[in-house]
């Protein structure tokens, strides 16, 4: 659903600026919906942002293989 309202946003030339994701959340995880925007990135031009709450070994690297700049 999040990559249909991103779609439809554009469509509507309302697209988003910052997309806020959430690393590990309960159906797809934040990594893998930035990687799904990532793919159809010639839709979007928004910034962005991971937030990662439990601290997993490897989010840094992982967020830095997808492109998305390590915030503290």
């Amino acid at each position: 659903m999040p990559l249909e309202a991103l779609a439809q946003a554009e469509v509507e030339g309302r697209g988003f600026r910052l997309i806020l994701l959430d690393g590990h959340m309960p159906e797809t995880d934040g990594f893998a919906l930035a990687e799904q925007i990532q793919k159809q990135s010639s839709r979007t031009h928004a910034v962005v942002m991971m937030l990662t709450s439990a601290g997993h070994l490897g989010d840094g690297a992982r967020c830095r293989a997808l492109g998305i700049p390590p915030t503290l």
